[in-house]
């Protein structure tokens, strides 16, 4: 972080903590400059870009006056999408996750997570908001400094301490796929999946809810059933099947906390003359159209369209005046199997 934008997060904590409060008047740019350690000329960046942002104001022959606003009652003008570039799944990208226009007199600004810092003082201005679209726990950094410039963020599909957030439900559903799943196979399950990584924080939750339920639901595992691989589900889904079908105690029933093992999977099955529906049933967490069809495939799809409504919703919060924090809103998913499709 550049010295200027130091120096405008400590007067933006000190205007937040009242110790200059709305209407006082700054100290001097060289009173500020001997306080913060610093050349004046940082003191002016500093300060242009506060006035600019609507937090200072000049008054002329007289100084510069913390703004009655401060800007912090801005109304929410423009909203920001924020997209993680390194996620190449094609249901990551805003529009589908917001896949109709919000409803409300706003305007939309789409952006990748790289180019955050060259626009870093539009999305820090008062009356914007930041959505952030499937973010890495590498984000929250940004997400720290645009909290301390009070911009309001929300946070789709993660939940991370202290931000607001929609996120899936993973225990409810679950609790959903797994009925489905010990009802067609029985209990004996095999779990598959892949580390829990610094852009895969979301196996976490699902693991931790796959275990209790299982215990709740009666299942059973063996040892050797229970399967974490190394490396893309393409190039490691032959290693699984043969764990999953070369033993003599096959499972029945399948759980997949990555959805991109399941296409390998039944393909690799099929080869060794093993057929879904009939020999495993599978369970996959978000779906894939290519197994859409197919019989004894369960999949749990992402509910974009809720997420998109819970967005507006906040939106709607942040300029209604309303009680704001916390908003942390859990999504069920939307069950698929055999072509049907259940809320």
């Amino acid at each position: 972080m550049n010295k200027t934008l130091q120096l405008e997060n400590q007067l933006l904590n000190e205007i937040r903590s009242n110790k200059y409060p709305p209407g006082k008047l700054i100290p001097s740019r060289n009173s500020l400059a001997k306080k913060f350690d610093c050349s004046r000329t940082t003191v002016e960046r500093a300060i242009a870009n506060l006035t600019r942002n609507g937090y200072l104001e000049a008054r002329k022959g007289s100084g510069t006056f913390v703004r009655s606003s401060s800007g912090l009652s801005v109304p929410i003008q423009t909203v920001w999408l924020v997209e993680v570039g390194n996620l190449v799944d094609s249901w990551t990208s805003s529009s589908r996750i917001l896949n109709r226009p919000l409803d409300i007199k706003m305007e939309v600004m789409r952006i990748q997570y790289e180019d955050i810092a060259a626009k870093f003082d539009r999305l820090a201005r008062p009356g914007n908001a930041v959505i952030w679209v499937v973010p890495d726990v590498s984000h929250i950094f940004t997400m720290n400094l645009l909290r301390e410039r009070g911009v309001p963020q929300l946070l789709i599909n993660r939940h991370y301490e202290g931000f607001d957030c929609v996120y899936t439900d993973s225990k409810a559903s679950l609790r959903e796929g797994l009925a489905w799943l010990m009802g067609e196979s029985g209990n004996q399950l095999a779990l598959v999946t892949l580390p829990v990584g610094e852009h895969t924080p979301y196996y976490v939750d699902r693991l931790l809810a796959f275990y209790p339920l299982c215990f709740e639901l009666g299942a059973k595992i063996r040892s050797e059933h229970l399967i974490e691989l190394k490396g893309n589900p393409l190039e490691t889904a032959s290693e699984a099947a043969n764990m999953l079908f070369g033993t003599p105690h096959a499972p029945k029933g399948i759980f997949l906390t990555d959805y991109r093992f399941a296409l390998p999977l039944v393909v690799i099955a099929r080869s060794m003359k093993i057929e879904p529906s009939r020999d495993f049933k599978i369970l996959a967490f978000d779906f894939n159209p290519d197994l859409e069809h197919v019989q004894g495939i369960g999949m749990m799809i992402q509910n974009y369209t809720r997420f998109g409504m819970e967005a507006v919703r906040w939106l709607e919060r942040l300029n209604s005046g309303e009680q704001r924090y916390p908003f942390r809103v859990p999504v069920k998913t939307v069950f698929y199997a055999a072509g049907q499709k259940e809320n």
